[in-house]
């Protein structure tokens, strides 16, 4: 997950009994009991990397962890496991390949989506991603910690309410999805709704970015430990 998802409107932390994670959703409006496929969890801990500085936004270090009981979640048709990254950790091994994202955030039209929506992005260069928008990404983009993904020619990018996804890969030779990358900001673009105010939504156009997993391997198996240990 992102860390700039647990700060409320004071920038103030959420305590892990004031979460719950939802999986297996699809239509957001739906409840639970439409929507049978939805398994719901209290967190047991949250963890947020201690480089993030959420006064700062800066989106340095924009990661954290989410721990929940390890026998409550079901593997079935709707919730399916992920694997962390586990091949060659330089961004050259995946620059122009295709990642995906998937969410509930403001669509093409300015409106957050109410169905699960998904999109096929692929990774760009620091350098192509630095030269479409030299002032946004000097301040934003941390090589090693982060990387860009989006096609702004079409329009195609992550956007606000898709933070704290995952960005993943699929291998087809061993049948599994493997998570490379956190969604964390986009640059903002003011529009007009249909009702006639202006609001802050992101700028499709322009290359999303996101935390780069590989660069935190070592604190997510450090901070991932026996489970048992959160139950009272």
């Amino acid at each position: 997950m992102a860390a700039h998802c647990f700060f409320d409107e004071e920038n103030n932390l959420y305590e892990a009994t004031q979460l719950k994670v939802t999986l297996g959703k699809h239509d957001r409006l739906k409840t639970s009991d439409e929507e049978t496929s939805r398994q719901e969890l209290w967190v047991l801990n949250l963890l947020v990397h201690p480089g993030y500085n959420h006064s700062s936004q800066l989106f340095e270090d924009d990661i954290a962890l989410l721990l929940v009981g390890e026998n409550e979640i079901n593997i079935n048709d709707y919730v399916r496991l992920i694997c962390l990254w586990n091949d060659d950790y330089h961004l050259d091994k995946i620059v122009n390949k295709t990642g995906i994202v998937v969410g509930w955030g403001f669509t093409a039209e300015h409106k957050q989506a109410t169905i699960l929506q998904k999109a096929e992005l692929p990774v760009t260069s620091y350098e192509n991603c630095y030269n479409s928008g030299m002032r946004f990404y000097q301040k934003y983009m941390h090589p090693t910690e982060n990387f860009c993904a989006g096609v702004p020619q079409e329009q195609r990018s992550a956007c606000i309410g898709d933070s704290g996804g995952g960005f993943f890969f699929y291998d087809k030779y061993v049948d599994r999805y493997f998570v490379r990358g956190v969604v964390s900001l986009s640059k903002l673009k003011n529009v007009i709704d249909d009702d006639g105010y202006l609001l802050n939504s992101c700028n499709p156009a322009a290359y999303a970015l996101y935390t780069d997993v590989t660069s935190y391997m070592q604190w997510i198996v450090d901070n991932t430990p026996d489970i048992n240990k959160y139950f009272i």
